[in-house]
């Protein structure tokens, strides 16, 4: 299965600390139910403790509307 995010170029960071997967290679070290976040251009990741109340809310939102696969 596949989920398109954008037509633009993105960049994969884990979202613990901001890590960015930037290869195959470290993708595949990463253990099962590791937590990663999609950048778009522009964007930068920021730990979660110093979001925003409203820029958690469209977090919240966000991950919400993401499909699961079972």
């Amino acid at each position: 299965d596949a989920l398109v995010v954008a037509s633009q170029l993105v960049t994969l960071v884990l979202e613990e600390d901001g890590t960015v997967v930037d290869t195959e290679e470290f993708f595949q070290t990463l253990g099962d139910n590791t937590h990663l976040m999609v950048l778009e251009q522009g964007q930068k990741w920021t730990p979660v403790s110093v979001l925003s109340g409203r820029q958690l809310g469209r977090l919240l939102t966000w991950v919400s509307a993401v499909p699961t696969w079972s």
